[in-house]
C-alpha cells in the first residue's frame, strides 16, 4: 500500500512534533525500576524466547474465546433478586452452611487418612474440602471440561460426598466409636470456628466497602480478579483489565475462595466480606488444630509419668491467638511514645551530651577545656556508675514524660500520633526499614485490612500442609493405614504443597523444603536405616 499525505495550511510543526514526543519510549522490560513507578510503556519487545513461552501474547485464541463466553453472562450466574441476596441474614447463614457442607463432605476422607491428628482431620476438613471440589473444577476446566459452574461445583461436591459416604460407611465402627468418644472436641472446634466466623463478619460489618479513600489498599485488583475467575468457563481465566485476554498471575487463591462463592450463587461483593472471615476462621482453627494434635500426643507419651499432662486445648487456644489475633505489641509502643512525646519527653542522643548536661546542672556553668576533655573520655569508655546513672535518667524521664502526657489527655487535650501509626507500623514481622516493600504482615493486620490478597488465601493451605506432615511423622513407626491409604495421604500432600505455587508462588520454594524434610524426617523415624524395603 501507498500512502500520499498532503500538507495543509492548519500543518504546525509544533503540534507534530509534540504528538510524535508524547509517544512514551520505555520498554516493558525497564519498567519497574521503582516502587509504584508511573512511566508509560512504549514499545514491547517481542523475540523468539517471549514467542515460544507466550505464543499468543496473553491472548485468547478464537476457540478459547468461543468457550469462555458460552458458560453463561454475570447476570445468569448470579441473580440479584434471588432470596439469598435479598436477606442478609439468610446470605450469611447459607454461606456458613455451605462451608460446613464442604466438610462433611471431606472429614470421612480426612479421618481415614490422618489417624495421627487428635482430631482425625476435623478442623481441616472444612478447607480441605473446598480445596479438593476447586481443584477438580479448575483441573476440569484447565482442559476445556467446562465444570467451572455453578452446577458443575455442586456436581462435583455431589461426587465427593458420595465418595466420603462409601468411606464412612466402610469404616463406620471406628468413625462411629471416634464420635462417641470425642464429641466434646468435635463440638468445640465446630464452635470456636463458627465464633471467629461470626467476629470476623462483625469487624467487615464495621467497614463493609471494598474500596476507602485513604489507604484504600488493593481491594478493586482483588475483586477485579475475583470476578474474572468467577465469570470465566475454562481456564486461565478472563483478564479483567485486557479485553479478550487472560490473567496471567498466581490465580489459584481466588479459585478457592469462587468455588463456595458459585456454590452458593451469593453475589461478589458480598462474597467478599464474607470470604474474609471464612479465611480468618479456617486459619485460626487449623493453628488450633495444629497445637492441639501436637500436645495431645506429649500428653499421651508421657501419661504414666508423674509430671503434670500439658493441655491441649490450652496449647490450641495459645496458637489460635497467636496466629490470628495477637500482633507485634508496638501499637502499645505507639500509644506510650505518643503520651511521653505530649509530656515533653525529648529523646537524648548519646552518653557525651547527657554527661554534658548533668555537668551543667550540677554546676551551673559550661565545662572548661580540661573538664571537656574528662567528660569525653568518661562518655567513650562509661564506668558502670555513669552507665547505670544514664539508663535510670532515661527511665525517670520517660515514665515522668507519660505520666505529664497522660495528664493531658484526661484534660482533654489532643495527643498527637500520625493515624497510619496505629495499623501501618506494627503491620510487619520484621520491621518497617525505609524504603522497604516487604510484604511480611501480621496475619491479624491482613484480615483487620481486608484485602483478599494470595497470601491471606495460602493461610488456611498452609496449615492443612503442616498438619498433614505432622500426621506422616505421628505415625512413623506405628502405621495404620494400608498402601492405598498412605498413597491417597502422601497425594493430598503433594496436592497440596503443588498448589502453594498456583496459590501464592513466594510460599512454593519454603514449602518444597519443609515438605521434604517433614516426609524425610518421618521416613527415618519409620526406617532408620537405608534398603531396599525402606527406598
Amino acid at each position: 500500500a501507498v500512502f500520499v499525505f498532503k500538507k495543509r495550511a492548519d500543518y504546525s510543526p509544533e503540534n507534530a512534533r509534540a504528538i510524535l514526543y508524547s509517544v512514551p519510549l520505555t520498554r516493558v522490560d525497564d519498567y519497574g525500576r521503582t516502587y509504584s513507578d508511573p512511566t508509560l510503556i512504549g514499545p514491547v519487545p517481542w523475540n523468539v524466547e517471549r514467542a515460544d513461552v507466550a505464543p499468543t501474547q496473553l491472548m485468547l485464541t478464537d476457540d478459547m474465546q468461543e468457550i469462555q463466553y458460552s458458560g453463561g453472562t454475570w447476570s445468569e450466574r448470579f441473580d440479584r433478586t434471588s432470596i439469598i441476596n435479598t436477606q442478609p441474614l439468610l446470605t450469611v447463614a447459607a454461606w456458613w452452611l455451605s462451608i460446613m457442607a464442604f466438610g462433611w463432605a471431606a472429614f470421612p476422607l480426612l479421618f481415614v487418612l490422618a489417624p495421627g491428628l487428635a482430631d482425625r482431620g476435623y478442623a481441616l476438613a472444612k478447607f480441605a474440602g473446598i480445596l479438593l471440589v476447586a481443584w477438580v473444577g479448575w483441573f476440569a476446566a484447565s482442559a476445556r471440561v467446562p465444570l467451572w459452574s455453578p452446577e458443575g461445583l455442586r456436581a462435583i461436591w455431589v461426587g465427593l460426598a458420595l465418595i466420603s459416604l462409601v468411606v464412612a460407611i466402610r469404616n463406620r465402627v471406628t468413625l462411629l466409636a471416634f464420635i462417641r468418644a470425642r464429641w466434646r472436641l468435635l463440638l468445640a472446634i465446630e464452635g470456636l470456628t463458627l465464633l471467629l466466623f461470626l467476629v470476623w463478619v462483625g469487624v467487615r460489618l464495621t467497614n463493609p466497602d471494598l474500596w476507602t479513600t485513604g489507604f484504600g489498599g488493593e481491594k478493586p485488583m482483588d475483586y477485579a480478579y475475583f470476578n474474572g475467575v468467577l465469570r470465566s468457563t475454562i481456564f486461565p481465566p478472563i483478564d479483567p483489565w485486557y479485553a479478550d485476554g487472560y490473567l496471567n498471575y498466581y490465580y489459584f487463591g481466588f479459585v478457592i475462595v469462587g468455588a463456595p462463592t458459585l456454590f452458593t450463587g451469593v453475589l461478589p461483593a458480598t462474597a467478599y466480606n464474607l470470604i474474609v472471615p471464612t479465611l480468618y476462621a479456617l486459619t485460626g482453627i487449623g493453628a488450633f488444630a495444629v497445637a492441639f494434635s501436637i500436645i495431645s500426643a506429649v500428653a499421651t507419651s508421657i501419661r504414666n509419668g508423674k509430671r503434670r499432662l500439658p493441655s491441649p486445648y490450652m496449647a490450641g487456644m495459645m496458637a489460635l491467638l497467636l496466629a490470628v489475633v495477637f500482633g507485634n505489641l508496638d501499637t502499645p509502643r505507639t500509644f506510650f511514645t505518643g503520651l511521653a512525646r505530649a509530656g515533653g519527653y525529648q529523646e537524648l542522643q548519646d552518653t557525651s551530651q547527657w554527661l554534658l548536661d548533668d555537668f551543667k546542672q550540677q554546676n551551673g556553668r559550661d565545662p572548661n577545656e580540661t573538664e571537656l576533655q574528662t567528660l569525653y573520655a568518661e562518655s567513650t569508655d562509661p564506668s558502670f556508675s555513669t552507665q547505670v546513672r544514664y539508663e535510670l535518667t532515661i527511665a525517670g524521664n520517660i515514665v515522668g514524660s507519660i505520666g505529664r502526657g497522660m495528664g493531658k489527655l484526661v484534660a482533654g487535650e489532643q495527643i498527637y500520633i500520625n493515624p497510619d501509626r496505629w495499623f501501618w507500623g506494627p503491620s510487619r514481622v520484621v520491621g518497617e526499614p525505609l524504603g522497604d516493600s516487604s510484604i511480611t504482615e501480621m496475619p491479624i493486620f491482613t484480615y483487620v485490612y481486608g484485602d483478599l490478597h494470595a497470601h491471606m488465601i495460602a493461610m488456611p493451605l498452609i496449615l492443612l500442609i503442616v498438619c498433614l506432615l505432622y500426621n506422616e511423622v505421628a505415625l512413623a513407626g506405628r502405621e495404620q493405614r494400608g498402601a492405598a491409604g498412605r498413597g491417597l495421604a502422601l497425594s493430598l500432600i503433594a496436592l497440596a504443597v503443588g498448589l502453594t505455587i498456583a496459590t501464592n508462588s513466594w510460599d512454593y520454594p519454603t514449602f518444597m523444603v519443609f515438605g521434604a524434610l517433614g516426609l524425610g524426617y518421618a521416613w527415618w523415624l519409620n526406617w532408620r536405616r537405608l534398603s531396599r524395603a525402606s527406598v
